[in-house]
């Protein structure tokens, strides 16, 4: 590790209330992967040598989501989708800015990104989170896929694992409407979150994908693709009656508001 990943290492974690026992974990017990950080009243695993340091940690105090927030008119306790959600950071950066969470559903490809996933949102949620290991597709079906213990680049696509210690998986495919329906049915959801690196292209196919009109905000980050333009997926969004109100942000996320949801 460079100088200047160890400086930048110092900085993230000096925001965090137990800051002095993570440093001196990382300078006496580097070899020691897993930390819990704590912030405010939360509490939250991170995994270094699986990227977790580009989940939760990062995502509780970036811009990439804050600054949307505040073009948002919500209630103060939400009901909240999110998909793509690595170990859980989306729902902590809503707590940590004040948010009370009634309902909150989290789907994550990487079985083992979701068990801790799982760990941190029963520690943070309990009794009002649940956490889904399945990849969201177009259609229901199998996906066949190596994995490594975790990234938050992982997606349906890329079939390798990382490096040598990739481990095949068969796990559920599963469609925006069959998520949305067997967790929230016919309730309002205040914000859908969507991070799937490049899956959101097949999501939003005009047939698995009916229940969105359900959503009052959706945040969605849309991926460079080969053949497919951001631009149509946007335009594709606003005819379902949704409104742009504002993106592409410097990493390519996009804010909708539904225009019949006040």
């Amino acid at each position: 590790m460079t100088l200047t990943n160890k400086l930048n290492g110092f900085k993230a974690v000096w925001k965090f209330d137990n800051r002095w026992s993570l440093i001196l974990n990382k300078i006496f017990f580097s070899s020691d992967t897993l930390h819990i950080y704590r912030y405010k009243n939360l509490e939250f695993l991170n995994d270094h040598s699986a990227g977790d340091a580009n989940g939760a940690r990062d995502v509780v105090f970036s811009p990439m989501y804050l600054q949307l927030l505040r073009k948002m008119d919500l209630p103060a306790e939400l009901s909240v989708l999110d998909l793509g959600a690595n170990n859980g950071g989306f729902p902590m950066m809503l707590a940590a800015a004040g948010f009370g969470v009634r309902k909150l559903v989290s789907v994550e490809l990487n079985p083992e990104t979701c068990s801790r996933l799982r760990f941190n949102l029963e520690r943070n949620f309990k009794g009002r989170a649940a956490a889904v290991n399945a990849a969201v597709c177009g259609d229901d079906r199998w996906i066949d896929i190596s994995l490594g213990s975790g990234s938050t680049s992982d997606n349906i696509y890329e079939a390798e694992g990382k490096g040598s210690h990739g481990t095949n998986h068969r796990l559920p495919g599963r469609t925006f409407d069959s998520i949305y329906g067997e967790f929230f049915a016919e309730e309002v959801v205040d914000i859908c979150k969507i991070d799937v690196e490049g899956a959101e292209f097949e999501i939003f196919n005009g047939k698995g994908d009916l229940r969105l009109t359900q959503c009052r905000y959706l945040l969605i980050e849309i991926h460079a693709h080969p053949d497919s333009n951001p631009s149509d997926l946007v335009d594709y969004i606003c005819k379902r009656k949704f409104r742009l109100v504002e993106g592409p942000t410097d990493e390519s996320v996009y804010l909708f508001a539904n225009l019949e949801l006040k």
